[in-house]
């Protein structure tokens, strides 16, 4: 499923196809899904919420439009590929530089919490242990 087609009748995109879906014996309006509101998403929308959208429809291939224009496609299994897995670090890379700022605020406060939270993990752990 490396690509997909938009369909057209009397120069109306009406639906997508992609090659896997083609039939012998059917006509490509036969073959296609339609396009409905269900199946786009706008390129503005944010990477968080698109997870969400498509994961809903792990199956389900969405057609990417900025303004009025096609520009692409979205579907569950681009989530496992370079670029989004670059995106998830970038957003790693920042969530560690605010931190960052949050301890260099106040790094006495930011200490004492921190041998809470880990004698709390510690015991959480020993108790899962304990159980198995």
């Amino acid at each position: 499923m490396e690509q997909i087609v938009l369909v057209k009748v009397n120069q109306k995109v009406v639906g997508w196809i992609a090659y896997d879906m083609l039939e012998n014996e059917k006509t490509l309006c036969e073959c296609m899904d339609s396009i409905g509101e269900s199946t786009l998403i706008s390129s503005d929308t944010p990477l968080l919420e698109a997870i969400q959208i498509v994961c809903k429809k792990n199956d389900a291939i969405f057609l990417v439009l900025k303004r009025n224009q096609f520009i692409g496609w979205l579907h569950y299994d681009h989530f496992y590929k370079l670029p989004f897995r670059m995106c998830l670090f970038s957003l790693l890379i920042d969530l560690e530089e605010m931190l960052l700022k949050l301890t260099k605020s106040d790094p006495t406060s930011f200490l004492s919490n921190l041998e809470n939270r880990i004698n709390n993990a510690k015991k959480k752990y020993m108790d899962i242990v304990a159980i198995h």
